[in-house]
């Protein structure tokens, strides 16, 4: 019977025998070689193969906010946007900080020194970061380094009450603030920053994937949740995202 239905679009014309595609679809596709014959197979239900490529799951959101650790704005980010958001629903987010923003450096011999758009303390502030972020866990550099905008009063004062929260040795920390590590640590910040496309020009400064837009800049500043609930791709969203949208 298969060979009824070829024989069916097929038709001899001067000893040539021409091939009938305009037939109903479902005679074209009770044949395999007619489909072929016609380029129809990936138009036929019974005869397309699902692709074999793997489908993978999108993982958590990429976000990375650039920042000074005595910047106003940044202060009201991390308190108003990224904690809660971390605290909601961190499990759908890498964050990676990076203490550097408006700040500018000298090569001085082997040694870079950095001058900060808030200061000294704030200078001082960025490398404690730094060292916190390369000799500590992310479940630990990453509550501290908030922690140093949830606390009010001056930031070295800040820095022993949080390292003492967090159970971080602040002794540690004062020693490798004066390393020639952290030196060359702060200093890959510095390229880091510097090297951003569109280039850093408001701190703090957000990126997602690596990305930097205007609006997404405003959605983070504003409302970070449902700019990470809208962006994640993967399954099973946090319940928080679902509520954040009946709201």
């Amino acid at each position: 019977m298969k060979y009824l239905a070829l024989f069916a679009l097929l038709a001899v014309a001067a000893g040539a025998v021409q091939l009938n595609c305009d037939q109903a679809p479902h005679v074209i596709c009770s044949n395999e070689k007619l489909a072929k014959l016609c380029n129809a197979v990936e138009r036929c239900p019974n005869l397309s193969k699902p692709s074999r490529r793997p489908i993978k799951d999108a993982g958590p959101v990429n976000l990375t906010i650039y920042y000074e650790t005595l910047c106003s704005d940044t202060r009201e980010f991390m308190r108003e946007q990224v904690w809660p958001t971390f605290l909601a629903i961190g499990n759908i987010m890498n964050i990676t900080i990076v203490p550097y923003g408006k700040a500018n450096e000298t090569q001085v011999g082997n040694t870079w020194m950095y001058t900060c758009q808030h200061g000294p303390d704030e200078c001082w502030g960025n490398l404690l970061d730094t060292c916190a972020i390369h000799l500590y866990p992310f479940v630990t550099y990453f509550p501290f380094a908030v922690c140093l905008f949830l606390t009010d009063g001056p930031i070295r004062d800040s820095a022993t009450q949080c390292a003492q929260q967090y159970g971080m040795n602040f002794q540690t920390l004062s020693i490798c603030m004066n390393s020639t590590a952290a030196n060359n640590w702060q200093h890959e910040f510095a390229v880091q920053t510097h090297s951003l496309n569109p280039p850093l020009n408001f701190v703090p400064w957000v990126t997602i994937g690596g990305v930097h837009t205007d609006d997404m800049e405003q959605e983070a500043l504003l409302d970070l949740q449902s700019l990470i609930c809208n962006t994640y791709q993967g399954p099973n969203k946090p319940p928080a995202c679902g509520m954040k949208n009946q709201l």
